[in-house]
């Protein structure tokens, strides 16, 4: 076997083991209060809408441009071609594929504090930010 064989091998052992990294990180203090939120969902013969996650996306809007927007899902259909990130048993984030590209790297965070509870997110890509935080531009 010539060299070039044994680097071009070597070179798909090495892709092959890599681990894929999440679009988003969730911070622990956001994965419990959506653990927190979901336990109050549990469908009932009131309620027989099963909350399954939470869909991260981007809107156009805003005073800087861009904003984060986040919604119940119930149906996994709508998210097949989702990113996705599990948060404990049946409970996972979505992230919808037009938005990877703006928030890859970042951190979503749960702050809550005397005067606002809240998401956050901390996003690499963002170049500035509005003055209350809702909304970005790249």
């Amino acid at each position: 076997m010539n060299v070039m064989k044994m680097n071009v091998m070597k070179m798909n052992v090495m892709k092959s083991s890599r681990l894929a990294k999440s679009v988003i990180t969730v911070s622990a203090s956001a994965s419990a209060r959506i653990i927190t939120m979901f336990s109050g969902f549990k469908p009932s013969p009131d309620n027989p809408i099963s909350i399954r996650g939470i869909r991260v996306s981007i809107n156009k809007r805003g005073c800087n441009g861009m904003n984060y927007v986040m919604k119940y899902i119930t149906d996994t259909k709508t998210v097949a071609k989702d990113e996705r990130i599990r948060i404990a048993d049946g409970i996972h984030i979505y992230i919808d594929p037009s938005a990877v590209f703006a928030i890859v790297g970042s951190v979503m965070d749960w702050k809550e504090d005397a005067l606002v509870s809240e998401f956050t997110f901390r996003n690499p890509n963002a170049k500035g930010v509005c003055g209350c935080g809702d909304s970005f531009n790249m």
